[in-house]
């Protein structure tokens, strides 16, 4: 059991806001920089919608975007190399990233990629051109396959990543990787290539158990059926639970989803 610190008036008064009323202000970093080491909040047992964005009912990137800024207005950080970032995506210049982007900005990155979910249903089959070139298909998926509709927007798929590494991971997945690369400067964002090209991507261990339970989570709600949806190895699933129990379950986390579930309705029975 984790011992969680008595909180302070502060984290009182935001935990009373957490997942109810108007969201509260998302400065620039400029503006408000924030805590080096905040206390999160104790998620309540119960989600209010007060206050909630509206949630489309098809995937939207803008509509993304501004629905999970809310989620992480009090916590705005990355999940790859930890770099705050401000309302208008873009991070600071204590970013620990050291690549070819010389302006780091963060991409709403689905944990699970479409393409996992969308590569033996039967719009992909018919309109993809091939491996890397799927941006059709998924256009095409959105408009003829509901349920395709329902996991694309599902928003506890969604992480805040920096574009640049999340263009690396692309539609990788995660594993273990050998040794401890590092090229990116001090991020433990770690890739391992199989002839020139990025095979697995293994995210940094403060983040671990965060994306092993999105994909636990997306592939007990949408893998039952006869269709082939979201379907895991069974090394796959041990390598998850693995890394969900090394990197359990923490109060950011929770916050996190009982602002999803105000906005979507429904939990994420895996984040307890």
């Amino acid at each position: 059991m984790v011992r969680v610190a008595a909180p302070s008036f502060a984290a009182l008064a935001l935990l009373a806001g957490a997942c109810a009323g108007p969201p509260a202000p998302f400065g620039t970093l400029e503006a408000q920089p924030p805590e080096p080491a905040p206390a999160w909040p104790v998620a309540p047992a119960g989600c209010e919608v007060e206050g909630a964005p509206p949630r489309p009912s098809a995937y939207d990137a803008r509509a993304v975007a501004a629905l999970m800024t809310w989620v992480y207005r009090d916590f705005p950080v990355e999940d790859y190399c930890g770099c705050p970032f401000g309302a208008d995506q873009t991070v600071g210049k204590d970013c620990a990233y050291v690549g070819e982007e010389t302006a780091p900005v963060i991409r709403w990155e689905p944990v699970v990629p479409p393409s996992r979910f969308g590569l033996y249903r039967r719009c992909w089959q018919q309109w993809s051109l091939g491996p890397g070139d799927d941006a059709l298909a998924r256009s095409k998926c959105a408009v003829e396959d509901e349920e395709f509709r329902a996991m694309e927007a599902d928003l506890y798929n969604y992480h805040p990543a920096l574009a640049a590494l999340s263009e690396r991971r692309a539609d990788n997945p995660f594993a273990q990787v050998q040794g401890e690369p590092r090229e990116f400067g001090e991020c433990d964002f770690e890739s391992q290539s199989v002839m020139g090209k990025s095979a697995r991507i293994e995210p940094p261990p403060p983040v671990m158990g965060d994306m092993a339970r999105a994909y636990l989570y997306m592939a007990a709600k949408y893998g039952k059926g006869r269709d082939w949806k979201i379907k895991l190895s069974r090394e796959q699933r041990q390598l998850y639970e693995k890394w969900s129990e090394a990197d359990p379950v923490d109060d950011r986390e929770r916050l996190r989803a009982c602002r999803i579930q105000a906005i979507q309705g429904w939990e994420n029975p895996y984040v307890k």
